[in-house]
């Protein structure tokens, strides 16, 4: 199957966080449409991961959608960063941790169908406390689950952020093919 091509793109609005493009695209029908695009850039999400499977998660104010929310330590790569590097930065300032082992366990775009943003994924290791350095806007608090805290926060629903979702399925399916 052909890709859409893009006959025109052009920004109708650019702040500090994202850009919106306003494309117009050819199906591989042959039909042409207006298509709204979200950029965002990369950015890294990373799961602390404790001695006994649990985990480090941070509980964080999310405006757009009125509620304290469970997620991972995460944000944005900034241009010329490297993902791990970043990764590191973030683990920092929103959980206080350093981890001693990194695992990359790949990308994935969370928002495909409007949003160009990819979030590369860490397995963080071997973690120990440092001072966090949350940025003025940023409201969090940290949390930590055992595992069967984590798996009673799963099935009762109260990690409903689809990056952390993500997460977990990846790092339970690296854990049940007996990866370290």
């Amino acid at each position: 199957m052909k890709a859409w091509q893009k006959l025109d793109s052009r920004s109708v609005f650019r702040n500090p966080v994202l850009e919106l493009h306003q494309e117009r695209v050819r199906t591989p029908r042959g039909d042409e449409t207006d298509w709204t695009v979200v950029e965002i850039g990369d950015g890294v999400c990373v799961v602390p991961l404790r001695p006994d499977g649990g985990v480090h998660m941070i509980r964080q104010y999310r405006h757009a959608v009125g509620e304290w929310v469970l997620e991972f330590p995460a944000g944005r790569v900034e241009p010329g960063e490297d993902p791990e590097a970043a990764g590191r930065r973030e683990l920092a300032e929103e959980a206080g941790l350093e981890a001693d082992a990194w695992q990359g366990l790949g990308a994935f775009w969370p928002l495909d169908g409007v949003c160009r943003h990819r979030i590369h994924l860490f397995l963080a290791r071997g973690l120990t406390p440092t001072a966090p350095g949350h940025e003025t806007f940023e409201a969090i608090e940290p949390r930590d689950f055992g595992p069967e805290a984590l798996r009673d926060a799963l099935e009762v629903g109260d990690i409903r952020c689809g990056i952390a979702l993500a997460a977990l399925a990846r790092v339970f399916l690296v854990h049940s093919e007996g990866a370290s």
